[in-house]
């Protein structure tokens, strides 16, 4: 997960430190939260729309319901392993998240794990 902050980060021009295994702040257990982000090219009521734009132009398919499916391997995206995933995108611009489901069917039956990007 902090590979995949720091992709998110660098396409966005920005920086911010990185804490792993952190309480969440809506007590859904632990999880990896960046320090704020000093960015000039991507403002926090911005973001959202710049991340799904960036998604819609590597190439990811737009599906009826407004998400985004990424398909792919652990190895291209995540970089390791080799198995397929498919990455079901959502946003919601207004609680300024984006979440991003990962499932190792085709389906989007198996949920492997969930990203979560929040403004607070």
């Amino acid at each position: 997960l902090v590979m995949i902050l720091r992709h998110i980060l660098e396409g966005m021009g920005g920086a911010a430190g990185t804490n792993v295994c952190v309480d969440s702040p809506d007590g859904g257990g632990k999880v990896v939260m960046t320090d704020g982000i000093s960015c000039d090219s991507v403002a926090p009521d911005t973001f959202v729309s710049w991340a799904r734009q960036s998604k819609l132009d590597q190439g990811c398919e737009e599906m009826p319901d407004g998400s985004l499916l990424e398909m792919g391997s652990a190895g291209g995206i995540l970089g390791f392993g080799g198995k397929s995933l498919y990455i079901k995108h959502e946003y919601f611009p207004e609680k300024k998240e984006c979440t991003a489901s990962v499932f190792t069917d085709d389906a989007l039956s198996i949920l492997d794990f969930v990203i979560h990007l929040q403004d607070r």
